[in-house]
């Protein structure tokens, strides 16, 4: 057996010598990231509500096709017995989730504002110091009740409880930090509901502020409005658009009740599945022996060409250290980041983000 030539012993030593650097300088950085994470306030998402906008979307549905006598208990399989009532519920708790998230951020944003020094591990975390990421989370959070309270408005509306949608709105408008568009759309639902009163271009705009369960009740309103006004001066337009709007809603609900029906059901069928597999599997190995699936490559080892050092490697300088320290850097100093787009917009840059992370692995 040839000993591996003295001329690339320094080579192998200073490569070495540079992952014990790199070690050190992650672990610093992952130790700090983790230190200054705990201290961040959690930011509620819009994600945790997308199963009961299905549910939502999906109640509407009336069962056309469907036995009359039969329906209701489906329905109450489905949905349950007072969906809107469930789902408002459930973004309640997301809304106070936010709310204490934005009260954290709040007490954190106040005692960071007395300290400038910055880390490593903060401008490597997206490329911002602790206090810029908690004013995002902070933003973030603020736009999420906004949009919250005026969903859950609606929800009362809808439940007959217009004074208290009223009250939601105006708790909306009345924010010094409420966007432009969401000082619009309360202001649109406040009269609706308040003054009955239809101003031109309300279901355009609602159309484009609005979306699902929530859009169709808000132009379920302009509608009624406008047609008790048609009614009176002789013009049905308004109706016909209703019934349309009718008609549309309960397309939508089905596809959604089916979507809703593969999300509920899909997890529970795939763990029988795997169950079943385990069962199966298992009582093969005891019944069968050397014979079963499970035993049939039992003798025959695995060949791994790499070594311990090739590993370490691999995770310290092109997981860790690429994907930890460069890129949050370089992509930070370049000014872009995932923080203003939307989710669609973050999705492609996390993709994109990973793949040069595996570029420079």
């Amino acid at each position: 057996m040839t000993s591996e030539p003295d001329s690339t012993r320094p080579w192998l030593s200073i490569k070495r010598l540079v992952l014990i650097i790199l070690t050190a300088l992650v672990g610093l950085v992952v130790v700090q990231s983790l230190l200054s994470s705990w201290k961040e306030p959690q930011v509620a998402s819009r994600l945790q509500l997308y199963q009961t906008d299905l549910l939502l979307e999906g109640s509407a549905w009336q069962g056309e096709g469907l036995p009359t006598d039969q329906w209701p208990r489906l329905r109450e399989g489905l949905v349950g017995k007072d969906p809107v009532a469930t789902a408002q519920k459930q973004y309640e708790e997301v809304r106070q989730q936010a709310a204490e998230g934005l009260a954290e951020g709040r007490s954190l944003k106040a005692e960071t504002a007395a300290t400038a020094n910055s880390s490593l591990a903060d401008e490597a975390n997206a490329g911002k110091p602790l206090a810029r990421r908690v004013q995002t989370a902070l933003t973030q959070q603020e736009l999420l009740i906004e949009r919250l309270d005026i969903r859950l408005g609606l929800m009362e509306a809808y439940q007959s409880q217009p004074q208290a949608a009223i009250r939601r709105w105006q708790q909306v408008r009345d924010s010094e930090t409420a966007t432009a568009s969401a000082l619009r759309t309360a202001d649109t639902l406040i009269r609706l509901w308040q003054d009955q009163q239809v101003a031109p271009g309300d279901d355009v705009w609602l159309q484009e502020s609005l979306d699902g369960w929530f859009e169709y009740r808000a132009l379920e309103k302009v509608y009624e409005i406008q047609a008790q006004t048609g009614d009176r001066a002789g013009d049905s337009s308004s109706g016909d658009r209703l019934a349309q709007l009718q008609a549309q809603e309960q397309a939508t609900a089905e596809n959604k009740l089916v979507k809703l029906v593969l999300l509920s059901t899909v997890p529970a069928l795939g763990a029988v599945i795997g169950l079943g597999l385990l069962i199966w599997l298992g009582a093969q190995r005891v019944l069968r022996g050397s014979q079963s699936v499970l035993q049939q490559n039992a003798g025959r080892g695995w060949e791994v060409p790499w070594t311990a050092e090739t590993i370490w490697q691999v995770l310290i300088a092109g997981f860790f250290f690429v994907g930890q320290i460069l890129l949050p850097l370089v992509l930070g100093g370049l000014g872009l980041g995932g923080a203003g787009l939307s989710s669609r917009g973050k999705a492609i840059f996390s993709l994109v983000y990973y793949l040069l992370m595996a570029a420079g692995a």
